[in-house]
């Protein structure tokens, strides 16, 4: 259930249904039709998820962060690093990018999976669609060595073959 930026879980049984939302300061009261489904606090920022592990169907049982981090950990010390960059990141749904790394890994070796992960974060990009993406190029094979124009120059200062260096596929 999406408000207000945010996501609150209802009880599996009542997902895909139309319900009704009543807020105040501080809860997210959802019913379906006169019946109280749930209660939530509200979050505050955007993005978050608020869920309660009784909405859980039962066939999907709730993982602990610990599991994730452990199988994000057998991928390589980048992928490892990475995860705990964007956990440091509030705005970031950290699970998600755990989960799509894991993804990932059925597709890709899991050092492929590392090497993107590692290039990912040499150019500041954390986000799960980055790293699929250089995946799916292949620029993870791209030599991560080459420089980065020195900040403070405005951009215009550097030779400008750098970005077909960047970008261009080995």
């Amino acid at each position: 259930m999406l408000f207000r930026y945010n996501y609150y879980s209802v009880p599996a049984a009542y997902t895909g249904q139309v319900v009704r939302l009543e807020a105040d300061t501080s809860l997210l009261r959802i019913y379906a039709d006169q019946t109280l489904l749930t209660v939530h606090e509200l979050a505050s920022g955007q993005g978050q998820y608020v869920s309660r592990d009784d909405h859980a169907p039962s066939y999907k049982p709730r993982r602990q962060p610990s599991y994730y981090r452990q199988q994000v950990a057998q991928l390589g010390q980048h992928a490892e690093e990475l995860l705990a960059q964007v956990e440091q990141n509030p705005t970031r749904n950290w699970t998600h990018v755990a989960k799509g790394l894991l993804h990932l890994a059925k597709e890709y070796s899991a050092e492929v999976v590392d090497q993107a992960c590692q290039r990912a974060m040499q150019y500041g990009s954390l986000s799960f669609a980055s790293i699929r993406q250089i995946c799916q190029q292949g620029l993870y094979r791209t030599d991560t060595t080459l420089a980065l124009p020195p900040s403070g120059l405005g951009g215009y200062q550097h030779e400008l073959s750098l970005y077909d260096q960047l970008t261009r596929v080995n």
